[in-house]
């Protein structure tokens, strides 16, 4: 598979976009990803999910994380907050992969629909659609919890319910 026209646009604005943020519009709260709960679980996800955001007043959204893949995901996107719930779109770089960087998954001798993929650096890579609602739960001792799900249908063949932590500054 080709390098598309998207990955292309994604690997040159993605870097841009942890830079030029308008000073307006400086990181409003920043976040810590910490631990993955996946539904289903499967043994080739790790639920240790490290990782940091920032999203400004305006809703501009950015990230890096180590995916439940075991891959490093930057991500860019817009943020908009309904209250304690939000929803996140934008684009995640890490996950898709093609097809001959893969291997089938099997549950015994049974082919799964799932495929572990080659996970080491340069393996390849592409831009994938980020949509996830999450919740902000009470604060802590100044520090707000948050459970962001990532259905099955976005996350592959397991929904994924994270926990990070944030700051609001």
């Amino acid at each position: 598979m080709p390098i598309t026209c998207l990955d292309l646009l994604v690997r040159a604005l993605l870097p841009v976009a942890f830079v030029l943020i308008p000073r307006t519009a400086l990181a409003q709260t920043i976040g810590i990803h910490l631990v993955t709960l996946h539904l289903p679980q499967r043994d080739y996800l790790t639920g240790v999910n490290p990782g940091v955001y920032f999203k400004a007043a305006n809703g501009a959204t950015v990230g890096l994380y180590r995916n439940s893949l075991g891959t490093m995901s930057p991500y860019a996107g817009y943020t908009a907050d309904f209250g304690a719930a939000s929803v996140t779109g934008g684009v995640v770089y890490g996950y898709q992969r093609r097809e001959k960087d893969c291997k089938q998954v099997f549950v015994g001798t049974t082919p799964h629909p799932a495929r572990l993929c080659d996970s080491s650096p340069g393996a390849k890579t592409a831009a994938a659609p980020l949509l996830t609602p999450s919740l902000r739960l009470p604060q802590v001792w100044g520090v707000s919890p948050r459970l962001t799900l990532a259905p099955a249908w976005l996350a592959g063949d397991s929904t994924a319910l994270h926990l990070s932590v944030e700051w609001r500054l």
